[in-house]
């Protein structure tokens, strides 16, 4: 999937990051909850991924690799995106082996 021009497998990684998650946290997954320190870090680690990759680009093509406003709208954009989509699917996978409660 495509999340502000970056190709993100939100399914992978809801599948992968449910299996990080220990017995505690996935009955809360379970009863519909994310266990909110680790969803934390998955922000952290989204938004630094999104500024290694646009840095990345703005070298390829030449361009200044300072962010401004803009940039940070739009990570802070795919953060919230990217951190939607995987939720989803983190749940969807739960649903899939017949974790899921509610």
């Amino acid at each position: 999937m495509k999340i502000e021009g970056l190709n993100v497998d939100v399914e992978a990684l809801g599948k992968g990051i449910y299996e990080l998650f220990d017995e505690t946290e996935q009955s809360m997954i379970a009863m519909g909850m994310l266990p909110g320190v680790k969803m934390e870090s998955l922000e952290k680690m989204l938004g630094q991924k999104f500024e290694e990759s646009a840095k990345d680009q703005a070298k390829k093509f030449g361009f200044n690799t300072d962010y401004d406003v803009a940039d940070q709208e739009k990570k802070k954009s795919f953060v919230r995106k990217a951190t939607h989509e995987i939720s989803v699917q983190i749940y969807k996978h739960a649903d899939s082996i017949g974790r899921m409660i509610v």
